[in-house]
């Protein structure tokens, strides 16, 4: 899942770059953070087996 994850953050990256109209480098680590914050409210309450 990691690597999935991984290419699913640079797409979105991605995405946000072109979305904003401007070329600029994108903090991967940010993205990272961001995406841990949401994907674990996301995962509340829910388990994995």
């Amino acid at each position: 899942w990691d690597e999935t994850i991984t290419k699913a953050r640079a797409l979105l990256a991605g995405i946000s770059v072109t979305q904003d109209g401007e070329q600029r480098i994108v903090d991967i680590q940010t993205i990272n953070k961001k995406s841990e914050k949401i994907s674990t409210k996301q995962n509340a309450g829910k388990s994995f087996s």
